[in-house]
């Protein structure tokens, strides 16, 4: 890989314009200006160092694949240059094959082939990894979790943090939540505390503000709510709303078996402040068409919704989830506060400028939303890895959620 290549794929990323291409925005031009080196000119001042470590859209590949089309890739092709290639991909299965000219070596202690297999089944993954067929996974089922952390002959844990939060976003702009004392009161009367505890057993935590700990503009000092009925009570009542007879709507993704749970306990809640609550589970776009109904009285009073950056950012959450929109696509509070869309454009000129500004100046409007109630901020999710004794250096860095380096993955010795 060389500056060629850096310059040949951001250019076809951006000239496409499909996807997450948007984080190239700021770019003007790209040249290179050495073997390996590349200048950015930027239209104005943008994190060039976080946009090209992003996620999505950042990928460089070999210029030989440059005229590849999506249907090449798909059928298990590769042109990229890290330590494994794709020697198959077929059905519920990808073989990953060493390269063995990889710039950085192999040791004997190193796997040369690494398959991923995707089994449904929590059961299943939990046998697969007792009877040493499988040697890491994740996403398990609480009981299968439990029974796993406890066979410490076989295999170890691993909690991580993630950049990824659940929130649930309350319709502002029609009754009763266009009401921020009434907001306030949807806050205190959600079971923050069982949700974590219960509900997800502890493999998250509260949230603190829009954005998740871990990333720079997190910040604990800002209003974090707790669930207290009696508060919740006071907040009904200063709303003035009348409940009598009052049904509310949650929309939430089919399969996430966990919003169920806790969208029940909140449902038993509210019941306590003479408010129904109607749980409604949806595919994701159906549920996005009527989050998007241009008639807010069309809309859900709520939504569940988990978010993560394109890149390690906070100008994810507040660009995208935050910012006004004439047409909704995903500030789905629908929040329209001209003030906080100024404080935003500056937060994000300063990132590169003055940081430390940009933080004081995400901190505000992070409090200011708490107040304002617009968002009921649930938890941060971490994700536990079932790993075999047999091997080490299984890490998992949030800002590429779920991907695991297997070149760093060695047999212990």
């Amino acid at each position: 890989m060389n500056a060629e290549a850096v310059v040949a794929y951001i250019q076809r990323t951006i000239n496409m314009g499909l996807g997450a291409a948007f984080i190239w925005d700021p770019v003007e031009s790209i040249e290179a200006t050495g073997e390996y080196e590349v200048t950015f000119t930027c239209r104005y001042a943008a994190p060039v160092d976080l946009i090209a470590s992003a996620g999505y859209a950042a990928y460089i590949m070999s210029p030989n694949v440059i005229d590849k089309d999506t249907e090449w890739f798909n059928e298990g092709n590769d042109g990229g240059s890290g330590p494994y290639m794709i020697s198959k991909a077929s059905g519920d299965t990808v073989i990953l094959a060493a390269y063995e000219d990889y710039r950085g070596g192999w040791t004997e202690d190193q796997f040369p082939n690494v398959i991923v297999k995707e089994v449904a089944e929590s059961s299943s993954r939990r046998q697969l990894l007792e009877t040493g067929e499988a040697q890491l996974s994740s996403e398990f089922s609480s009981t299968d979790l439990n029974a796993l952390k406890e066979e410490t002959d076989k295999v170890y844990a691993y909690q991580v943090s993630t950049f990824n939060n659940v929130m649930i976003f309350l319709n502002s702009e029609s009754a009763p939540c266009n009401n921020a004392d009434f907001r306030r009161a949807m806050q205190y009367a959600f079971p923050f505390e069982e949700t974590v505890n219960g509900v997800l057993e502890g493999n998250a935590k509260q949230s603190v503000g829009l954005v998740p700990e871990g990333l720079w503009s997190h910040d604990d000092s800002i209003l974090q709510y707790h669930c207290d009925l009696d508060k919740a009570q006071e907040y009904l009542d200063k709303s003035g709303v009348d409940v009598n007879g009052l049904t509310l709507s949650v929309t939430y993704m089919n399969g996430y078996d966990e919003y169920a749970s806790f969208l029940q306990l909140y449902q038993s809640n509210l019941k306590k402040l003479g408010i129904n609550l109607e749980l409604r589970s949806m595919e994701w776009d159906e549920q996005w068409a009527e989050a998007q109904s241009p008639n807010a009285d069309e809309r859900q009073d709520m939504t569940v919704m988990i978010w993560w950056p394109d890149y390690a950012s906070p100008l994810s959450w507040f660009d995208t989830l935050i910012r006004s929109e004439d047409t909704i696509v995903y500030n789905l509070a629908y929040i329209k506060d001209a003030e906080l869309d100024a404080m935003m454009e500056e937060a994000a000129t300063l990132t590169v400028t003055d940081r430390d500004q940009a933080i004081e100046i995400y901190r505000q409007v992070q409090q200011k939303l708490a107040e304002e109630a617009y968002i009921i901020n649930m938890y941060d999710q971490t994700r536990t890895y079932i790993i075999s004794n047999e091997i080490t250096g299984v890490d998992e860095n949030p800002a590429y959620s779920t991907a695991v380096q297997y070149y760093n993955v060695t047999r212990k010795n």
